[in-house]
């Protein structure tokens, strides 16, 4: 037991901190705590952008995939003109079928759900970053050069993609915006450009706004010189926040697709029409 004088002694010591130490302590935990809170946020955001490119090319890939998969059924028959001339840099209108029978009917004629061939209009819309696709029941079938349909009302419209750009490429040390949708024809001869890919098309270079049907002096109801498409969309990050720090962090996704049943043919010129 501490008797009253002990206490007295105690009370009177000079041992313990000192303020100038106690703020020196406090300052060193205070630094070391903001140090493990910098790294925490390093590393919640490399694993949201992870996230977000995870995300990105994931979506993206379903989106590719779709397009692609019904401009790969657009060739019905040999000298089909499935690409209407009313498309643009941002807008696609293509038929395409699906039939279990060897003749292709309309969606009327058939007995069959979701059979027979439907016009496919696909658009990218800049301001709202998505894509959009309507797709109409043909109503009149005179293959391979006719296909009617009414664009008063669609049987379905769907949301194809969102939170879309145009992709962006360095051309000559300049940055080029990519259109949405590319157009391209047989040239009269293969490319034999050195250094360059061997390929039998050539692009249609539309202006903004500009229609098929203006650039190739064709009518509406079909562009006969279009022998392939390519698709060039960027899939950014869906997260909000992710998108409007780090704009430049989507996904790039580039397809071509030829319309056409085989190889053309080694003749120069060449004359293959699209669907041959």
């Amino acid at each position: 037991m501490l008797s009253v004088g002990h206490v007295r002694d105690v009370a009177r010591g000079d041992d313990g901190f000192s303020l100038v130490e106690m703020l020196v302590a406090l300052s060193t935990g205070l630094v070391i705590t903001l140090a493990l809170f910098g790294l925490l946020e390093m590393a919640t955001r490399q694993t949201r952008l992870v996230t977000d490119k995870v995300q990105s090319d994931r979506i993206g890939r379903l989106m590719m995939s779709r397009i692609v998969g019904e401009l790969h059924s657009a060739c019905v028959t040999r000298e089909a003109v499935p690409v209407y001339a009313s498309s643009t840099e941002n807008k696609l209108v293509f038929y395409n079928a699906y039939s279990e029978g060897a003749e292709v009917k309309t969606p009327s004629e058939s007995k069959v759900a979701s059979e027979g061939i439907y016009v496919h209009e696909l658009v990218y819309e800049k301001a709202a970053g998505k894509v959009t696709e309507k797709i109409y029941p043909s109503t009149e079938v005179s293959l391979p050069s006719k296909v009617v349909y009414s664009s008063a009302k669609p049987e379905k419209e769907i949301l194809v993609g969102e939170h879309v750009t145009q992709v962006k490429v360095t051309e000559g040390g300049k940055e080029v915006t990519r259109p949405v949708f590319e157009y391209f024809k047989y040239a009269s001869a293969s490319s034999e450009t050195v250094g360059a890919v061997s390929t039998t098309l050539e692009p249609i270079k539309l202006l903004e706004g500009e229609t098929l049907e203006a650039k190739e002096k064709v009518k509406a109801t079909g562009a006969a010189s279009v022998a392939g498409v390519a698709i060039n969309l960027e899939q950014t990050p869906v997260t909000k926040e992710s998108h409007i720090e780090a704009p430049h962090q989507g996904i790039p996704f580039q397809s071509q697709v030829t319309l056409a049943l085989g190889s053309p043919n080694a003749e120069t010129p060449i004359k293959d029409a699209p669907c041959d």
